[in-house]
């Protein structure tokens, strides 16, 4: 067996025609491969034939053995024949002791020759058993073996079919990927402006940000300096409290004092009642006091100049009085001018309520823009799951793909690491307008404290409201307590000029009555001194509230320059949401996009794995083919050599039977005789056509004849 691989030339070749198939990716172009199947289909069918004519010729060796074996069957019949008729020759011929012997012997060699004929001839039924199941066996397993062949012939047939069909598939997928590729470079082009304009918008965004920071710097200035005004303010307020206070003591005094003003009005009314009985008394008395009057009179003139300096003296008052009710309306006015600023402040209130509504109502537009832009993401989820899907369908159906797909992974390769620059450099962007967008809630927390410090000072300016309303309601009662007493002033005047009438007719009463006027002087100094004192506060009240108004003023206008600085940061605050809604979207369609390629590149690698898969088990089949077809020629090479040893024995037979001197008419009829009865002298065939060596149990496969 050996031996007959070694002498075996075509195993080389066949081995050396077929070694072990790379991966087209790998090495050479799939058109070389293709016309190296190709070469090796028609080697293969090359070899088949070539087998095709050794069985044939081995078929027809059989049928040469099996005329040779009739043959010897035929030599074997006639020398027994002429063994009979020799025998009978003898028995009838005179027996001579020379002719006994010589027959005796030629009798001996041949039964001998019998012997060895009959022991031949079962060595031969047996071989021919055992060649003719062996010659079973073999046709079968060539007819298996045939028809294995046949079928992987066709499945080679179908499978170059296949690759050329998958061959122009390719062609034409190379075409689509090459315009996938032109259009891949259009979109990284384009990318690449998308990503030059983020830049530029990123290098605009970072200066807007930075305006932004140094608004919101300004805005946390100006929160500072409004923090400080209104604790100035509220310390103000404060003092105007304390003052308030001291104001109300002072009212209270006041109307203490009204309240002994009019317990001294009621002793003064109850000494002119006493004065009327004395009057009385008088009258009584006229009659014996008549020789006074000359003095008395003289006295009354005195006492009407004292009447009349009396009198300048109520005009004067009258006069202050005048002043005071005009200060007084002068303070209505200021009082009124006060309630027309509150109104104005309550108007300013109502408009901050509505700018707050407006927000709330921005507030809710917000949300309702985060459901739709939920809604929207659930949509684009659901359309990434179709999309996974119709991918998944892709995968299944482009599994049979085989590309020579190097380049474009190089090409692929670099694109990618360009795309992951610009997902980094977009992560980056993303990053800081998340630092932006951080800062942005920022801004609004500090927007929604100085909202809480507008709330609370819109609070304090309510409290101001009701404090002055208090105010304006204690003045009110204090300009009735005025009148009441302007009315018991004019009471009081009344009261005088009676006084006047009766002091003309009392003169002795009069001089109590001028005591008593002299307590009322004083008490009118008082009341003077206390309604100068009464003025003063009031014009120190309307010039501290003036000076609230002014800061109300100040406050009301900074108020409404932090509402155009948040109306500015809300105005920049949607152009960032726009940009940034803008930027997340392209990052999510470029994202989409590189995921799409990345699952094409998988798709492409897997197709490529499955390919080289294919190629691994059609090489394998390939060099099993051919070890199988190294075994039928070392096992061809042996049935030759059998062939030949079997010739060389036949012609040895026949020159044994030539010398043996048998008759030309059995020795050309018998042929073989001597090889069947020489196996001994054979060593070869002896080796090689036992019936339990292997090689001829794994004998070849013939075909059927």
């Amino acid at each position: 067996m050996n031996r007959g691989r070694s002498a075996s030339p075509k195993r080389g070749t066949s081995v050396g025609r077929s070694p072990v198939r790379t991966s087209p990716v790998k090495g050479g172009s799939y058109e070389s491969e293709l016309m190296r199947l190709i070469r090796e289909r028609n080697e293969l069918h090359s070899m088949l034939e070539k087998y095709e004519r050794h069985l044939a010729e081995i078929q027809g060796n059989i049928k040469v053995l099996t005329a040779e074996r009739n043959q010897t069957n035929k030599l074997y019949e006639q020398a027994q024949e002429e063994i009979g008729r020799l025998r009978r020759e003898v028995i009838k011929s005179p027996r001579t002791p020379k002719t006994t012997l010589t027959a005796q012997a030629i009798l001996r060699r041949l039964e001998a020759e019998r012997d060895e004929a009959t022991a031949d001839l079962r060595r031969m039924t047996t071989e021919r058993d055992s060649l003719r199941e062996r010659l079973k066996i073999s046709q079968m397993a060539s007819i298996n073996e045939r028809a294995h062949l046949e079928q992987r012939t066709e499945n080679l047939q179908s499978a170059i079919h296949m690759m050329e069909s998958e061959r122009l598939e390719q062609k034409s997928r190379m075409t689509v990927m090459k315009k996938t590729i032109l259009s891949l470079e259009d979109e990284v082009k384009t990318l690449l402006k998308k990503a030059t304009e983020a830049e530029d918008e990123l290098t605009r965004q970072k200066s807007e940000c930075s305006s932004l920071r140094l608004l919101s710097e300004k805005v946390e200035h100006t929160l500072f300096d409004a923090q400080h005004r209104l604790s100035l303010k509220s310390r103000e307020y404060e003092t105007l409290q304390e003052i308030v206070g001291r104001c109300d003591e002072k009212i209270d005094t006041l109307t203490r004092q009204s309240v002994l003003q009019q317990d001294e009005i009621n002793i003064l009314q109850t000494k002119i009642t006493n004065l009327d009985q004395e009057k009385d008394a008088l009258q009584e008395t006229t009659d014996t006091k008549t020789e006074k009057i000359v003095s008395l009179e003289e006295n009354i003139a005195f006492k009407e100049k004292t009447i009349s300096a009396l009198r300048k003296n109520n005009t004067e008052k009258e006069n202050a009085t005048e002043q005071l009710r005009a200060t007084i309306s002068n303070c209505e006015r200021e009082i009124s001018s006060l309630r027309r600023q509150l109104d104005a402040l309550n108007k300013e209130l109502t408009e901050t309520g509505k700018a707050r509504e407006a927000v709330a109502q921005d507030k809710n537009q917000l949300l309702e823009e985060l459901r739709k832009v939920k809604q929207d993401n659930q949509l684009v989820n659901s359309k990434l799951e179709s999309s996974v899907q119709e991918n998944q369908d892709l995968k299944l159906k482009v599994q049979d793909c085989n590309t020579n797909v190097t380049r474009l992974e190089n090409l692929l390769s670099s694109k990618e690491k360009e795309k992951r620059e610009i997902l980094d450099k977009f992560l980056r962007a993303n990053g800081e307008a998340e630092n932006w967008e951080t800062r942005a809630h920022q801004a609004e927390g500090e927007a929604s404290s100085v909202r809480l410090a507008v709330l609370n000072a819109e609070s304090e300016c309510c409290r101001m409201k009701e404090r002055i309303e208090s105010l304006e309601k204690e003045i009110n009662e204090h300009v009735v307590a005025q009148k009441t007493q302007k009315v018991q002033i004019s009471a009081l005047n009344n009261s005088i000029v009676m006084l006047e009438k009766e002091v003309q007719q009392t003169k002795a009463e009069k001089i109590s009555v001028l005591n008593d006027l002299a307590s009322t002087r004083d008490l009118c100094v008082k009341l003077d001194a206390s309604k100068e004192t009464v003025s003063r506060q009031l014009s120190s009240k309307t010039q501290e509230m003036e000076r609230m108004l002014k800061e109300l003023e100040s406050a009301g206008t900074e108020i409404g320059l932090l509402r155009q600085q948040l109306a500015s940061e809300r105005i920049s605050m949607k152009s960032l949401e726009s940009v940034l809604a803008s930027n997340r979207e392209k990052e999510f369609q470029s994202q989409m996009t590189t995921q799409e390629k990345d699952s094409e590149i998988q798709l492409f690698k897997e197709k490529l794995a499955l390919s080289d898969s294919k190629v691994m088990n059609q090489s394998r089949e390939i060099t099993q083919l051919q070890n199988k077809l190294t075994q039928l020629e070392a096992e061809f090479d042996i049935t030759k050599r059998q062939l030949s040893t079997e010739r060389f024995e036949r012609e040895y037979a026949v020159q044994e039977l030539r010398r043996h001197g048998l008759s030309t008419k059995y020795f050309t009829s018998s042929p073989v005789r001597r090889s069947l009865g020489s196996p001994p002298r054979s060593p070869e065939r002896s080796g090689i056509q036992s019936p339990g060596s292997p090689p001829l149990d794994r004998s070849v496969k013939f075909r059927d004849y």
